[in-house]
């Protein structure tokens, strides 16, 4: 048995001897000579446990090597590409998101990290969704003494657009020792994708100037085709790889109408008012900012919250959360593109 951490050089005294005396013993010995055997592999033993006390009177010490500390895993893109990218502390990160699986890995490090250790691909964070949490294993970076694990847990928020992990991060001193525990908080927001298109006329005026990103007008008909990139729903065996969302707007640009049709692998699609009643459209004031809520017809106790969202930069985004007595049990989000209307 070899053991990797800690290596005694006074074990040669007894593993050598018994080793040589097991090699020496005939391999065709029958049952009636194991009792000598064992007899003879004792007297080794004892004489190289008496040998194995001299050296100690004689000074030899244990040598204790330094465990190695694996690098934190880094990302294959060859075997997953993330979806969206997030901002952690100055630095650019990606999420990988797979049934259950979470993990976080670095895109772009800040400086301060690029000095710990931190590369593009380099693992923050290794776990589950389970219900509305992340829970699983963070890294901390130190340039000497390469990556420490520890155990976090935390909430997500905002709309999927936001996820924050606390844990006891730990303390470690030039030795490459664990001296202690400190709380510690990561956060990570979701970065909306960002495409800023001028009109035509600015390219020639602008000179070396920037100006903000003109909000594209409404159609009062907007039809929408999502393609979800998180979900907590790991149990879903016909997966939706498609949403589609159409909004109709008011003179004034209230929002009259919304539907919402999720289509699965295998072919199923859903409809969600078909599966959810005693329904409300609302809107935030002043933003492109709608949400829908509604009850579920099989169960009154559950009900669902979609969210359609448009950003400074023209970028649409659509979530859902279900609740059971109010109490969120599921979770997605789904990043959207416009198509015609029909």
């Amino acid at each position: 048995m070899y053991f990797p951490h800690i290596w005694n050089v006074r074990s040669v005294y007894f593993v050598a001897p018994i080793a040589f005396a097991i090699a020496l013993t005939p391999s065709r010995a029958v049952a009636g000579d194991n009792g000598a055997i064992f007899g003879a592999i004792l007297g080794v033993a004892a004489g190289a446990m008496i040998a194995n006390g001299m050296a100690n009177a004689q000074g030899y010490r244990t040598i204790r090597v330094a465990k190695p500390r694996n690098p934190a895993p880094t990302l294959s893109y060859a075997q997953e590409e993330p979806a969206l990218l997030w901002n952690h502390n100055g630095s650019s990160v990606n999420l990988v998101a797979q049934g259950r699986s979470r993990k976080f890995f670095y895109d772009q490090p800040r400086s301060g990290m690029l000095s710990a250790g931190a590369r593009s691909g380099s693992m923050i964070f290794d776990g589950e969704a389970v219900g509305q949490q992340y829970r699983g294993t963070a890294y901390i970076f130190t340039s000497r003494c390469g990556q420490f694990p520890y155990p976090v847990t935390g909430p997500i928020l905002d709309d999927y657009r936001r996820v924050e992990l606390r844990g006891q991060a730990p303390r470690v001193d030039d030795n490459c020792h664990i001296t202690g525990y400190i709380d510690d908080l990561l956060e990570f927001q979701l970065i909306e994708p960002t495409v800023t298109t001028l009109p035509h006329e600015s390219y020639a005026s602008s000179g070396s100037s920037f100006h903000p990103a003109i909000s594209e007008p409404l159609e009062k008909n907007t039809s929408l085709e999502c393609v979800p990139v998180q979900s907590t729903d790991n149990d879903r065996r016909d997966p939706i790889y498609k949403i589609s969302v159409n909004i109709s707007f008011g003179d004034n640009w209230s929002p009259e109408d919304m539907s919402i049709s999720h289509y699965a692998i295998s072919g199923a699609s859903y409809n969600r008012a078909d599966q959810y009643t005693r329904s409300d459209l609302t809107q935030t004031p002043g933003k492109t900012d709608y949400y829908w809520t509604g009850t579920w017809t099989k169960n009154s106790a559950v009900t669902m919250r979609g969210n359609l969202m448009r950003s400074t930069t023209n970028k649409w985004t659509y979530s859902e959360q279900q609740f059971k007595y109010g109490i969120p049990e599921f979770g997605m989000l789904s990043v959207c593109h416009s198509t015609e209307s029909e």
